[in-house]
């Protein structure tokens, strides 16, 4: 069963429609030391995974992201398919003369994925926006993205 070869491959997708998005590399690299690699934000403010930058020495704005696949052993096609997306921005970095970072990343992602269809299987549903925060100097939003009519088998 090559279910996690798919997630990787599933990650790797987000991921590179997350840089393709000039918005979203701009809001993230708030000092603009990036502009013209954004490549490089990976890892370094984009994540594929649930990041926690550390709260004491960290600031700037971050997008993290994972996924969730549930599969249905008996038939073996995917349940379930969830893609959680995660703004987080410094106190010190969240507003900008049009709102605040968290919530501007997250009107840039949702025009994004809202009916993106991976892979040619299902489109994406917005499932919940949720306030976000790590501690004290880190807040955001927690968004999940369901694959709606998944019935993907594995390869």
């Amino acid at each position: 069963m090559a279910t996690q070869n798919e997630v990787i491959l599933y990650k790797n997708i987000v991921m590179q429609k997350l840089l393709e998005s000039n918005i979203l590399t701009e809001l993230v690299d708030v000092e603009g030391e990036y502009a013209g690699h954004e490549e490089d934000l990976l890892y370094k403010r984009i994540y594929p995974y649930e990041y926690i930058p550390d709260i004491i020495e960290e600031t700037g704005c971050y997008i993290l992201f994972d996924i969730d696949v549930e599969l249905n052993r008996r038939n073996k096609t995917f349940n379930k398919f969830n893609l959680f997306i995660y703004t987080l921005a410094h106190v010190n970095t969240m507003r900008t003369p049009t709102g605040l970072r968290p919530d501007l990343m997250v009107t840039e992602i949702e025009k994004i994925f809202e009916g993106f269809s991976i892979l040619g299987v299902g489109e994406m549903q917005l499932v919940y926006n949720r306030r976000f925060y790590t501690g004290e100097r880190f807040r955001g939003r927690a968004l999940c993205f369901e694959m709606a009519d998944f019935r993907k088998e594995p390869r």
